[in-house]
């Protein structure tokens, strides 16, 4: 089996400016990622740490929460 040499898609958190969730924290497809100029958003939180702990999931596919 060969492995892809692709790139893994990254994610970041934003504040969403705009729409019925404006003032939350978005969880965004980094745009190098992004096949169209439009930004492209996983999900929203009502705080940063909320939003941050989704994208270090997303972004480390062995993450592990330390309880």
């Amino acid at each position: 089996m060969s492995k892809s040499k692709r790139k893994k898609m990254q994610w970041e958190v934003r504040k969403i400016k705009e729409g019925g969730s404006k003032g939350k924290w978005g969880v965004f497809l980094k745009q190098e990622f992004c096949k169209t100029d439009e930004p492209v958003c996983y999900g929203a939180a009502h705080t940063k740490v909320g939003a941050q702990s989704t994208v270090d999931r997303l972004n480390n596919p062995v993450y592990d929460e330390e309880v």
